[in-house]
């Protein structure tokens, strides 16, 4: 009796299934924007940049915007305008 070949079809079909529903889904997928970007939402950074950024050295800062006080205290660059 001749000995019959084991399927090897299955994991071949499998594997196409695979790859098909990959070229597929791959392209609808959108980027990937879990943390947003730097300007949306805003980054401290960018986000103080946008309040403060041609009165960074206003001195009522330090109260009504106490995070970005400390980010431009923290800058070594902050007395440098990029603008």
């Amino acid at each position: 009796m001749p000995q019959v070949a084991p399927n090897r079809w299955a994991p071949r079909a499998l594997a196409l299934l695979l790859s098909m529903a990959m070229l597929f889904a791959v392209p609808l997928a959108d980027t990937a924007s879990a943390h947003g970007s730097v300007v949306d939402p805003a980054s401290r950074n960018y986000g103080c940049w946008l309040r403060w950024g041609s009165d960074f050295q206003n001195p009522a800062m330090q109260q009504q915007d106490p995070m970005c006080w400390q980010a431009w205290q923290d800058n070594i660059c902050s007395d440098v305008n990029f603008t």
